[in-house]
């Protein structure tokens, strides 16, 4: 049976609709910097889209690695180094988490093993491992536009709590934003981390 990381770390993934804080593990990724709209008009973030899924893809089904098993493809994610910027200048790290037994030993062996399969960039991706460590997060429901409200929310809560919330903002997609139509129903867990 195929593991599930958005069911078996549920608490990690599927946020509340109030704010709490929560001690988050450190886990990795295979990521693609990328600059402007998060959207598929943007080609920057339509090359990262693509290249980040193919290869987790591949590690998906190809699971030639000591300790492997099969997974689900997790959740998309965006990290967001200026998430208060115009939508033309949003500074961003598209990402998929992958599983423990891939390791950064293996990712450029990956790299030898994709790169003359189809054209992508695969050579701007990274493996890269997020360590969080304390953050506060809570449930947005509905579009990008509309995500102020909820980073005010958890900047609030981490003050209230004594806490200073970083500048770095964590997306986790749990809708797909392709099959979700209407924007209002979109669905993201919205993590920062925080400091004392």
């Amino acid at each position: 049976m195929s593991r599930d990381f958005k069911k078996e770390f549920k608490e990690f993934y599927v946020s509340q609709k109030n704010p709490y804080i929560l001690n988050i593990p450190p886990f990795s990724y295979i990521s693609f910097l990328g600059k402007g709209e998060c959207d598929e008009s943007n080609p920057s973030f339509k090359e990262a889209r693509e290249t980040v899924i193919y290869l987790v893809k591949y590690i998906k089904n190809n699971l030639n690695y000591d300790g492997a098993y099969e997974f689900v493809l997790p959740p998309e994610e965006i990290l967001f180094y200026n998430r208060n910027a115009r939508k033309e200048n949003l500074e961003w790290r598209f990402m998929i988490r992958v599983p423990e037994f891939f390791s950064e030993r293996d990712f450029l062996p990956l790299i030898n093993s994709v790169k003359d399969k189809k054209k992508l960039p695969f050579t701007k991706a990274e493996f890269f491992t997020l360590n969080e460590g304390f953050a506060v997060q809570v449930l947005h429901t509905g579009s990008s536009s509309s995500i102020r409200k909820s980073l005010q929310t958890l900047t609030d809560y981490a003050a209230k709590y004594g806490y200073k919330a970083d500048e770095v903002v964590h997306e986790i997609y749990l809708t797909d934003r392709k099959r979700t139509k209407d924007e209002k129903k979109e669905k993201r867990t919205v993590r920062i981390k925080v400091s004392l």
